[in-house]
């Protein structure tokens, strides 16, 4: 269900409990970033389910790119202009990436993320926290929030794979942001 990341190295102390695995102390990084956190793999019907807590203190944008739909080679080659699709010669504010939801019928989650920092070449966010929840199809990412260009962002992103038809929900609330150093 996830893209390609680039390499990772991870310790965590691994115990087993009942029908749940659980990876605790987990410290590592992958690419340039670092992550840290807990996550328990429960084996139950009728699907598992994953649950775990992360936080990245300094989170290298081209190590994130794969989750936004971008290449990260491209990326880390070419910059983060040239990975930016194109629609008429106009550059795309995101990627059309495709949404693999087959993976989405095999396991449920709920999952916080936390990200202090974010490094990258124009890239005004940070303090970005992300509460994901999938419940048979039904993902959710609400809330995610982050600061952006002074300013800051509330979202709530569903994404509903129960029918064939995926239909997908944004509620984005910008508070005072000023725009000329958004767009700049």
């Amino acid at each position: 269900a996830a893209p390609e990341t680039r390499a990772y190295r991870i310790r965590s102390a691994l115990t087993k409990a009942g029908d749940e695995w659980r990876f605790t102390k987990m410290v590592g990084n992958y690419g340039a970033s670092d992550i840290s956190g807990w996550l328990t793999v429960a084996i139950i019907d009728p699907r598992p389910k994953l649950t775990g807590e992360f936080l990245t203190r300094s989170l290298a944008m081209v190590d994130f790119a794969p989750f936004l739909g971008y290449d990260a080679q491209t990326v880390a080659t070419k910059g983060a202009q040239a990975a930016v699709p194109q629609t008429g010669g106009t550059p795309r504010l995101l990627p059309d990436a495709p949404l693999n939801v087959e993976a989405l019928r095999h396991f449920d989650a709920a999952i916080k993320y936390e990200v202090r920092d974010i490094k990258g070449q124009n890239i005004p966010i940070s303090n970005a926290s992300l509460t994901l929840s999938l419940d048979d199809r039904l993902l959710k990412l609400a809330p995610f929030n982050f600061d952006m260009a002074r300013g800051h962002v509330d979202s709530d992103i569903i994404i509903n794979a129960r029918d064939l038809r995926v239909v997908t929900d944004y509620d984005i609330r910008l508070s005072p942001t000023p725009m000329n150093r958004l767009l700049a």
